[in-house]
């Protein structure tokens, strides 16, 4: 979606992050959204757990979307 952050990142972020998925919600709640200063526009919890069992439901599991993520990091540096 145009002007809001890419949910498949946002869920690749947070299996990079190594925690049970229990705890992702309050990372990504109480965390990444009170210190997240970028343009673009956050998602709610919901559209990331729809991403989230989106890729499960295709086979991609947290090994892949790890390595989706830190190729990222990768590119950027």
């Amino acid at each position: 979606l145009r002007g809001k952050l890419s949910s498949g990142l946002l869920v690749e972020f947070l299996k990079w992050c190594g925690l049970e998925q229990a705890k992702e919600k309050k990372l990504y709640l109480e965390y990444f959204c009170k210190e997240y200063r970028g343009r673009l526009e956050l998602l709610t919890w919901c559209a990331v757990c729809r991403e989230r069992k989106a890729r499960k439901e295709s086979g991609i599991n947290d090994e892949e979307q790890i390595k989706a993520f830190e190729a990222l990091l990768e590119n950027r540096t």
